[in-house]
């Protein structure tokens, strides 16, 4: 592991980039003349000279490597994210929103991560500069920290494609253009260019907040409300919030294809045709099990059952009702788009829509061999053959996804967690949802978990997110072996 490299990212860019970030809050309550100002400029300013510093001690190293490996991106990911959500922390611990910093870091956590999980018992009691950060905290984590990074500062003097496959781990993270910097800069333009549309259609609907358009773009869900976007009891904006967040679902590959001509990538993926069915079977499902159950008409009961199709698929978590008293079908429903969440190459979580159709293919295919032993079959997905190392890799990612709920669910019990309210709560760590079931629901808070549930959550967050393989690999003994 090449310990300059560490020392430069983690150390050095991360602070720094995270200390910029912190000066949009602080300008703002500057202007609008809130509590926060002091807090914000202080710990910005610690963050800068922290950055700073890690950059002189990097400049004394004499070796200079431009190679960058994977075992060295595999650290910096995992370290930038923990440094990232620790200095994140920051101005929730000295602005006094918490008392605790534990509470303090799994709001961090959950804001970098996009889980949309809170601590915040009265949202609306918060300055408005604290929640204006905690909205940006799911912005830069919505593509990645590091991706950002990768985008923006080149000077980093490595190359960037283990940091970038690193970060985003799984079986489709190819680069969309040959260098990995303009393919980085490719994703946060998309992201860039939704927030801008987004800004602009809310302001045409009457609601003008940043905030949400900051967390509906990265899928995050953290609302300026204790109801959510309930609150606000708008049609139009419920819509622009949901067609923004499957748009953001959808792997911005796709749109790159489309916009440089290649249709026929368009038109023949499997994962968004896949995708967009899964979606528009469980509005009208919902919408049906829903109408005269609690909504009088079917155009009330759509409105509803879009918003959460949309907010559940995407992980963003954002609420404009409260799904627990929907019947039990219906909350199976949105179970399980909570365990698939989005498609690759977005800003969702979950399982991620490939894996799904492609285990789903490969048990088709392993039933048929069954049948027919002599059979030479093959799963294909957009026309291409699934090799057999990434078959490998989607079932070994299932394994590790089931296994970390398994003993999250078990440690959560043994905190003191109800056991019916568990389960949610695992799968909505692990897929970076936010809202879970029963007193975490839309409408709760996890301000009641224990502190050993908080730190075993915030880590659970930072594992779903990075995709297990990326943190886990550093606890193996084979990594440290030279």
């Amino acid at each position: 592991m090449n310990i300059q490299q560490v020392i430069t990212i983690v150390w050095g860019i991360v602070p720094v980039g995270v200390g910029i970030a912190m000066l949009i809050p602080f300008l703002y309550s500057i202007f609008t003349n809130c509590d926060s100002k002091f807090v914000f400029c202080c710990v910005s300013l610690f963050c800068l000279i922290l950055g700073g510093v890690g950059l002189i001690i990097n400049g004394v190293f004499k070796k200079r490597s431009k190679v960058l490996l994977p075992r060295s991106a595999f650290a910096i990911v995992t370290l930038s994210w923990l440094v990232a959500a620790l200095l994140g922390a920051l101005p929730y611990y000295y602005g006094g929103v918490f008392e605790k910093f534990i509470d303090c870091f799994f709001e961090s956590m959950s804001g970098f991560t996009g889980t949309g999980a809170t601590v915040l018992q009265d949202i609306e009691g918060v300055g408005k500069d604290i929640l204006l950060w905690r909205s940006l905290t799911q912005f830069l984590g919505g593509m990645g920290v590091i991706t950002f990074f990768v985008a923006v500062l080149p000077t980093l003097g490595v190359n960037g494609t283990h940091l970038f496959r690193a970060e985003a781990s799984g079986p489709q993270k190819d680069k969309i253009t040959p260098r990995v910097i303009d393919t980085a800069r490719i994703y946060w333009i998309f992201l860039a260019t939704f927030l801008f549309f987004v800004v602009f259609l809310l302001h045409i609907c009457g609601f003008d907040s940043f905030n949400h358009a900051f967390t509906a773009v990265a899928t995050g869900g953290f609302s300026t409300k204790n109801s959510g976007i309930a609150f606000f009891n708008n049609p139009a904006v419920e819509y622009v919030l949901a067609f923004t967040m499957i748009l953001c679902s959808v792997n911005f590959g796709v749109y790159y294809s489309l916009i440089f001509g290649k249709l026929n990538k368009f038109f023949v993926d499997t994962e968004l045709k896949a995708f967009f069915l899964v979606i528009v079977c469980s509005i009208f499902v919902l919408a049906l099990l829903n109408w005269g159950n609690g909504y009088a008409s079917f155009a009330e009961s759509f409105r509803f059952s879009f918003f959460t199709v949309a907010a559940t698929s995407s992980s963003s978590g954002f609420t404009n009702a409260n799904y627990i008293e929907w019947c039990g079908a219906s909350q199976i429903i949105i179970i399980l788009l909570m365990l698939m969440g989005g498609m690759t190459g977005s800003t969702s979580g979950g399982i991620k829509c490939f894996r799904a159709v492609a285990a789903w293919r490969l048990i088709v295919k392993e039933l048929k061999t069954f049948l027919h032993p002599n059979a030479v079959l093959t799963v294909r997905i957009n026309h291409s053959a699934i090799r057999a190392e990434i078959a490998t890799i989607i079932w070994a990612f299932l394994f590790l996804y089931f296994l970390a709920f398994i003993v999250l669910s078990i440690i959560l019990v043994a905190s003191g967690v109800h056991l019916m309210e568990v389960f949610p709560i695992s799968i909505s760590m692990l897929s970076n949802i936010g809202p879970a079931f029963g007193d975490y629901g839309p409408y709760g808070s996890y301000a009641m978990l224990p502190d050993i549930a908080k730190v075993v959550c915030s880590f659970s967050m930072l594992i779903g997110r990075l995709e297990f393989f990326t943190v886990l690999v550093i606890f193996t003994p084979s990594y440290w072996r030279k």
